[in-house]
């Protein structure tokens, strides 16, 4: 992964427009498998698979404290 890649770099990697990004870090939509194929490619990590959703278990773990 590119050092210092903003949502714009990024989104124009995989052409797409930045507000989709922003709305996927959000939670305001959720990447179809087509999209998350470029950002698998352009970002060099594993996005799908139960490695990708590990992060989302550790938050609802960390919830309660």
């Amino acid at each position: 992964m590119e050092k210092g890649l903003s949502q714009k770099d990024c989104a124009q990697k995989i052409n797409e427009k930045p507000s989709v990004l922003q709305d996927y870090e959000s939670g305001k939509a959720i990447p179809n498998t087509q999209i998350l194929s470029k950002l698998e490619r352009v970002l060099g990590v594993k996005l799908r698979g139960i490695l990708a959703i590990t992060p989302c278990l550790c938050h609802i773990t960390h919830a309660g404290r």
